[in-house]
């Protein structure tokens, strides 16, 4: 099985812990400090694969049906559905998949899909929504988005990996991107960051196996904890 395909398996599992339809209402009460907000499910069978949230106002939840994005954000009280643009709902010979969600606050929340064509190969991009429409960006053809860290709207991050050449199983080089508010620029990385989590502009964690052993087999890879400073 290819990397890719394990990336996705392991993207919709994720997405199943989600939905709550297969937990019995009785259960669901007595959980203690848990509550549930929403139930993605029928009619439209949305796989919900990504959330993110700013605040106790505002949250962002990500999915797929069989061939449209799905967006829908928590404004303090429930979910509202989201519009997409036209280029990612009901789409033919070709299938959706979201790689990360993000929001700094209500008017800058990002969405980053892909869509895989039938004929093959990916497109990667990046939603920018700003409180009132959507900005499409293009980020690439053929490297992978894992996660992201929005920390305003002009400093955002795309976190990946290159296509690898080994045999299937590992990662390829590192591959991170940051956008200024402007446009995106490449950033070099000791390492493919597969987790991250931000405090601030200047001080970024991320997980992930090394540049050096990333193209080998998983067992052979040499995991990272990798710090960004802010320079």
């Amino acid at each position: 099985m290819s990397r890719q395909l394990i990336s996705r398996s392991l993207a919709l599992a994720g997405a199943l812990g989600l939905v709550a339809v297969f937990v019995p209402a009785a259960q669901a009460a007595s959980t203690p400090g848990w509550s549930i907000s929403d139930v993605f499910g029928a009619p439209d069978y949305a796989t919900v694969q990504n959330v993110a949230a700013s605040g106790p106002q505002d949250a962002w939840a990500a999915g797929t049906t069989t061939q449209s994005l799905v967006v829908a954000q928590w404004a303090g009280s429930q979910w509202q559905d989201v519009a997409v643009p036209a280029a990612f709902s009901d789409l033919t010979n070709a299938s959706l998949n979201v790689d990360s969600v993000g929001a700094s606050s209500a008017s800058n929340a990002w969405v980053f899909p892909d869509i895989a064509q039938a004929t093959g190969g990916d497109v990667y991009y990046a939603l920018r929504w700003n409180g009132t429409r959507w900005r499409r960006f293009t980020l690439s053809r053929q490297n992978q988005v894992f996660t992201t860290a929005v920390i305003s709207p002009s400093d955002v991050w795309a976190f990946g990996t290159k296509p690898e050449s080994g045999s299937g199983l590992g990662y390829g080089p590192p591959w991170a991107i940051r956008y200024n508010g402007h446009s995106w620029q490449s950033v070099s990385m000791p390492g493919v960051a597969t987790s991250v989590s931000t405090v601030s502009a200047s001080d970024i964690w991320a997980l992930g196996p090394s540049a050096a052993t990333a193209g080998n087999d998983g067992a052979e890879q040499v995991p990272l904890a990798m710090h960004w400073n802010g320079q």
